[in-house]
């Protein structure tokens, strides 16, 4: 199955629909997959709160996504670079 371009696609200024196989997946692109293949949603509004013990996350477009990851133990609080 594949999933529709604006349930995967990050901020950054690729094209829609564009493939990049050779790009380097961020931080805050793989939480956005893992919170979105989850929960079939792209609503993290509930995690946007969240506490979390990343400082370098506060203001990040993908700061719901990657706090829900953290919350299940997918990523660990020492990880930094969104």
């Amino acid at each position: 199955t594949t999933l529709p371009y604006h349930l995967w696609k990050s901020d950054r200024t690729h094209l829609p629909g564009s493939f990049r196989p050779d790009a380097t997946v961020t931080r805050a692109e793989m939480a956005k997959m893992i919170f979105v293949v989850r929960n079939n949603t792209i609503d993290d509004s509930a995690y946007e709160n969240n506490s979390s013990k990343l400082t370098d996350i506060n203001s990040h477009w993908a700061k719901g996504y990657i706090k829900f990851c953290e919350s299940q133990g997918i990523m660990p609080a020492t990880a930094t670079t969104p």
